[in-house]
């Protein structure tokens, strides 16, 4: 039920009972229409099935919102895996900042070589140092 009277549930403001994809705490996206469409319809069925009937009845204009639709969700998801390398990248730089610190001082050849194991294999995944037990294998 996307259609309230002459207007569409995307395009009504200031009415909790339009949407029901608003959940508790969300509050603030009943009153401000834009932010609602971003966060909510963007990738609500409603909306494209509203779009689908406007292009059946108003003309072709409304065709090419589905697919604008379909590209900036395949962009933000695109951004998104980005966004998830980009982090990835920051903690591997961050575990070499913190390893050539460690090693300015460092002249024993069998510690530097710990301290290396130390870094690339204890990740914060598991918390444990694995390094350990590749070096008392020698």
């Amino acid at each position: 039920m996307a259609k309230f009277g002459e207007n569409y549930c995307w395009m009504i403001k200031d009415d909790p009972s339009v949407c029901p994809y608003i959940r508790p705490g969300e509050e603030y996206l009943i009153g401000d229409l834009e932010i609602r469409v971003r966060e909510k319809c963007i990738e609500c069925s409603e909306l494209r099935s509203d779009l689908k009937k406007l292009a059946d009845e108003k003309g072709t204009m409304f065709e090419v919102f589905p697919l604008i639709l379909d590209e900036f969700l395949k962009k933000e998801q695109k951004i998104n895996s980005y966004g998830r390398s980009v982090e990835i990248k920051e903690e591997m730089f961050d575990v070499l900042v913190h390893l050539s610190t460690s090693l300015k001082l460092v002249l024993d050849v069998d510690e530097i070589l710990y301290k290396g194991l130390v870094a690339f294999t204890a990740g914060v995944s598991f918390g444990f140092n694995r390094a350990i037990v590749l070096l008392s294998g020698n």
